[in-house]
């Protein structure tokens, strides 16, 4: 399954099919001409599928900010924040291989490294760099991104057992590889 990568919004007349009565088709209209207000989503190299009909154009804004957690926008508004909502899982997965190869369970930091790039690269919409060609620089990078998202959701980071978090595992690593 393919997630949506972009989101729009159309006005659309309700139309009875001619010689079938009581059947009814959509056809996208002037806003003053609307009976619902369609919500549509974009997938990659299919084109785009209804989500629902709605009453205005205001309660169709407001169903995008309850799937994505951001007001409607351009494309160019909500691009990264769908693309860092897509690679969320990727994220978080990649973090907790890096608390585990610290830890010694069953990964490298290497390893964990190269999964943090790719999920950052997702995340950001970019090539990945692969590790192997500067570790210290993979390092870093993944660092600063968790400091990134730390700084902005911070009670993401709270280690309430004690363990050693995310953070001081990369700085670790990056002491040892410098």
């Amino acid at each position: 399954m393919k997630p949506f990568d972009n989101y729009e919004i159309s006005p659309c007349r309700r139309f009875e099919e001619p010689g079938k009565p009581g059947l009814f088709y959509f056809e996208v209209c002037e806003p003053h001409d609307a009976h619902v207000w369609t919500l549509y989503g974009h997938i990659p190299g299919e084109g785009v599928m209804a989500i629902g009909d709605f009453a205005s154009r205001e309660e169709t804004e407001e169903t995008f900010q309850r799937i994505t957690g951001i007001p409607f926008g351009t494309h160019e508004e909500v691009e990264s924040r769908l693309r860092v909502m897509h690679a969320g899982a990727r994220l978080l997965v990649a973090c907790d291989n890096v608390q585990r190869a610290h830890v010694g369970d069953g990964i490298t930091m290497a390893e964990a490294v190269d999964a943090c790039l790719l999920a950052i690269a997702e995340a950001a919409g970019t090539r990945p760099i692969h590790p192997s060609a500067d570790p210290l620089e993979a390092l870093q990078l993944a660092s600063a991104y968790i400091q990134y998202v730390k700084v902005r959701n911070p009670e993401l980071h709270v280690e309430a057992d004690g363990s050693p978090s995310v953070e001081a595992a990369i700085a670790e690593a990056i002491g040892r590889a410098a």
